[in-house]
């Protein structure tokens, strides 16, 4: 999906495995902090419909065009409760304490 990384893999000792999409600028080396979007498209399921919603909808994408100066994750929620909640957690504070985050 025009410059993300689709289907990246977090496996978290407590949550499991958190699929999700993200986009890193490739000027982003660590020195200065930079803003983190996180975008929850909604649940579209995993692959058994063949795609997940974190890599067809396009709020990455226009969150880029506003600033590209940020990091974007997209969370392929498993379902509309806690699971996808604690994994979307789970996967920010992953992000803010291995990326110099704003």
């Amino acid at each position: 999906m025009r410059g993300f990384i689709n289907d990246n893999v977090y496996h978290s000792s407590e949550y499991g495995d958190i699929h999700y999409s993200s986009y890193i600028p490739e000027t982003y080396d660590g020195s200065k902090p930079y803003a983190l979007f996180v975008t929850l498209p909604g649940w579209e399921g995993l692959y058994f419909q063949g795609v997940g919603a974190n890599m067809v909808e396009d709020f990455g994408v226009e969150a880029i065009r506003y600033n590209d100066e940020m990091i974007v994750l997209s969370t392929q929620l498993n379902d509309w409760g806690e699971t996808s909640a604690n994994q979307a957690i789970a996967l920010t504070e992953y992000f803010l304490a291995h990326y110099n985050i704003d």
